[in-house]
């Protein structure tokens, strides 16, 4: 609800890890959350707009584009740690599950009226774990996985050390039967029943799988 900058997009990468040690070994439990939004410009104008109670400009097309994706997953992660002269380098191989999918693209355009109302043609294509437009029900798939961390040090003088670390060196995320929706929306359809009378409704045609 702020000032509208000039960025369109939104990334978040979140991690949190709780780890034991004994000797060269580690295990720990982690849990990762990723979350990227990127929204054409006219896209970000028009939610905020909308967001804030501003007045939006009528008969002026805003071209929305969105492609959404989020990732949430956690799981057992083990580490070793390989020690030199003045050097340690630790490998951790995470085994995950998978917890919550949404990756999916909106496009389309919307005209704002002169009495606030919307008219729109728009296309939707998204995979999901839990359907949070339609509501949708069905058995959830399972995600299984794996992720490789490398945490180095070197201490090249008795007052001078480097710690460094590297996430997602390599990864992979697999689901099983992921459902999902392709679907097509407009805002004007009309039709004239036997009288001649005309009935302008919205509709929404698609498929889900």
């Amino acid at each position: 609800s702020g000032r509208l900058g000039k960025g369109s997009d939104a990334v978040l990468r979140s991690r949190s890890a709780l780890s034991f040690g004994y000797g060269n070994f580690s295990i720990g439990y982690i849990q990762r959350y990723d979350y990227e939004i990127r929204a054409s410009r006219d896209a970000a104008v028009l939610y905020y707009r909308i967001r804030n109670d501003l007045p939006v400009d009528q008969q002026a097309p805003y071209d929305v584009d969105i492609d959404a994706y989020s990732n949430r997953r956690d799981g057992i992660q083990f580490g070793y740690r390989l020690d030199g002269a003045n050097w340690s380098l630790t490998p951790k191989l995470a085994l995950y599950r998978g917890l919550d999918l949404i990756d999916g693209r909106l496009s389309g355009v919307a005209t704002a009226g002169a009495d606030n109302s919307f008219s729109y043609n728009a296309s939707l294509d998204y995979l999901y774990r839990k359907d949070v437009l339609f509501e949708r029900a069905f058995k959830q798939p399972e995600g299984t996985g794996l992720g490789l961390d490398l945490i180095g040090h070197w201490q090249p003088h008795a007052r001078f050390d480097v710690d460094a670390a590297l996430y997602d060196v390599a990864g992979w995320l697999w689901w099983r039967r992921v459902p999902g929706t392709q679907a097509v929306a407009t805002s004007e359809t009309s039709d004239r029943d036997d009288q001649g009378r005309l009935t302008v409704r919205p509709t929404l045609n698609g498929v889900e799988f």
